[in-house]
């Protein structure tokens, strides 16, 4: 009986992994389509503000700046919503972004594969099944350094 049990076991298993997978893909999907969307909204919103400042440049008329400005205020908020759905994608990948170079470090590396620059420490909770990525902020490098060396000394000691 105890290989069938074992069998069950490894089954249901495997079952609990493909469904994780599929419902983290379902989750990129969404998110690659809002990101799309935003996307879209300010391609929209740049050709209604250039067609807006070249109507009234051919007619000579002055530009209504404050409906410009809206526009480009609403693309800022777009802009914002993107780089949170870019932070989200990130999160459900497991990577972040090397502060030096730009490119994409799994989440637990000390050190960029790139540039070898040594990596800011990054958490993931898990919360409801979603994960969110929370990087740990240091305003000067010389700060973290120092930081690590008093750690490394107190470990010394």
């Amino acid at each position: 009986m105890g290989f069938f049990d074992e069998l069950g076991k490894k089954a249901a298993e495997t079952m609990q992994g493909a469904k994780d997978k599929t419902a983290k893909f379902s989750n990129e999907m969404k998110l690659k389509s809002k990101l799309s969307e935003r996307k879209d909204k300010i391609t929209l919103l740049n050709v209604d503000i250039g067609k807006e400042v070249y109507s009234n440049y051919t007619k000579d008329m002055p530009f209504d700046t404050e409906n410009i400005k809206n526009k480009c205020k609403e693309i800022m908020e777009i802009n914002k919503e993107i780089e949170e759905i870019n932070k989200e994608l990130l999160a459900l990948k497991d990577v972040k972004i090397c502060t030096s170079c730009g490119g994409q470090v799994p989440v637990n590396s000390e050190f960029c594969p790139k540039c070898g620059e040594k990596q800011i420490k990054v958490t993931v909770n898990v919360n409801d099944g979603a994960k969110e990525t929370e990087v740990v902020k240091v305003e000067n490098v010389e700060e973290l350094k120092v930081e690590e060396n008093s750690k490394f000394q107190e470990e010394d000691d």
